[in-house]
């Protein structure tokens, strides 16, 4: 049986730069009205989707509930777009023997490879 991860649903109170630092990696956002008065912003790049939920409270947990991993072209640039966000930068990019690698935390507080 193959696996592949298509899709991460993300809930938030501030949709908004959730929506512009994943831009950055390379999503392409459209955004929507839901049923309960909510707006989703549907992002895709090729083989997967993340959709973001505003919400009116966000996660109460301090440690991350999710890590995701991309695979980048040029992480250097991508940290460099990030950097001004205000982010926090766990671990500046670093050449290990997959590649480069580095992580940080998404403006709500998740980890980033």
């Amino acid at each position: 049986m193959n696996s592949q991860l298509f899709r991460i649903t993300i809930n938030s109170d501030q949709p908004d730069n959730l929506v512009q630092f994943y831009s950055v990696i390379g999503f392409q956002f459209q955004s929507k009205n839901v049923d309960k008065g909510s707006l989703v912003w549907k992002g895709s790049m090729p083989g997967i989707e993340l959709e973001v939920f505003g919400i009116t409270e966000s996660y109460a947990s301090r440690s991350p509930s999710v890590q995701f991993s991309f695979q980048v072209s040029d992480v250097n640039s991508i940290i460099e777009k990030i950097r001004p966000m205000g982010v926090q930068i766990m671990m500046e990019p670093l050449q290990m023997s997959t590649g480069t690698m580095c992580f940080l935390m998404d403006p709500d507080g998740r980890s980033v490879e």
